[in-house]
């Protein structure tokens, strides 16, 4: 056999071609370098496939109920040492269910009352005793010496003023230029008030009634004025030292009353123990009558004050319902 030379570079080159069709067949990943350091690869994992995240959301679940829990103590061996204790839950709903309340039974309202004025007002509290007894005013003349032969008398009454027995006390009513009321004691004491602008009515006495019970004695009413239909009604009484005197009203000036009545008006005076009604009346177009009253008492020595919450109303009173009786003051009469 004859050998033919292959030059030395020839065989090198030969060699790495069959080196690298053998690798290429074997499939090997190995590389050649013609580095003289190798170097070293580093592989990595392949990424997984993206896959698809449009799916539907599950509905969301309701937030739990909060609960209360008790914090562990805290020791001196650090937070590893506290001991976590059960959550307690909130209490229990009452489930019993509540008991009925009791409803009241529906009150039927009074039946309405009459329009009718009630005249008779309610018997007032027993009244407290006043006992600062005043002094003979300055202006009041006791020890007056006997009327002047020129007076013309109203009318008398003769009475047993001082309690000594016997009607043998003189109450005068007379005219001198100016009418006076007068007492004459049978002891002698005399005093007198004058009453200006009695009109045509004058003055006259007419008797005694007990209208103030914080006073001692009864008083006495007479007839100081008034006008075409009405006359005017004052209270007097007398002091300790026999001196007489006009009750005042509260709001000032001389108390008085009305008592009469005309075809379109009317006044009236009812008294009792301790108080003294005021009352009137006033047609109306209807021919039917409006109706008041309102009552008063002594708040005072010598003085009569409203009687709060004694007012009386009415309207649409027909005539035959209105009291026959203008003056009626304890068994008094005009």
């Amino acid at each position: 056999m004859q050998h033919t030379h292959v030059p030395s570079r020839t065989r090198l080159a030969l060699a790495v071609a069959a080196i690298t069709l053998i690798a290429a067949a074997c499939g090997s990943d190995t590389t050649l370098s013609s580095s003289i350091t190798p170097t070293a690869t580093v592989e990595t994992a392949d990424a997984p496939a993206p896959t698809s995240t449009a799916t539907t959301a599950p509905p969301a679940e309701p937030a739990p109920e909060p609960t209360a829990t008790t914090a562990a103590p805290v020791t001196d061996e650090g937070p590893d040492a506290a001991t976590p204790t059960t959550p307690v839950g909130p209490p229990e709903a009452d489930t019993e269910e509540p008991a009925d309340e009791p409803v009241d039974e529906p009150v039927e309202p009074p039946e309405p009352g009459s329009d009718e004025l009630a005249v008779e007002p309610v018997d007032p509290p027993e009244p407290e005793a006043i006992d600062d007894f005043a002094s003979p005013d300055d202006d009041l003349a006791c020890g007056l010496p006997p009327m002047s032969d020129d007076a013309v008398i109203g009318n008398e009454l003769w009475v047993d003023i001082d309690g000594v027995g016997g009607d043998n006390d003189r109450i005068v009513a007379y005219f001198d230029g100016t009418w006076k009321l007068r007492v004459e004691f049978s002891t002698g004491a005399r005093s007198e008030v004058e009453v200006p602008g009695a009109g045509v009515h004058g003055v006259r006495a007419i008797g005694f009634a007990d209208v103030d019970l914080t006073y001692g004695g009864e008083e006495l009413l007479a007839v100081v004025g008034g006008g075409a239909y009405s006359a005017e009604i004052g209270i007097f009484s007398f002091y300790e030292g026999g001196c007489i005197f006009r009750y005042q009203a509260d709001g000032g000036g001389d108390f008085s009353v009305h008592s009469g009545a005309s075809v379109m008006h009317g006044a009236g005076v009812l008294c009792g123990e301790g108080y003294i009604t005021s009352w009137g009346f006033e047609r109306d177009d209807d021919d039917t009558y409006t109706v008041w009253d309102a009552s008063f008492e002594p708040v005072s020595l010598g003085v009569f004050g409203y009687m709060p919450a004694s007012d009386g109303y009415a309207e649409g009173v027909e005539h035959d319902d209105l009291s026959d009786t203008l003056f009626d003051c304890n068994g008094l009469a005009l």
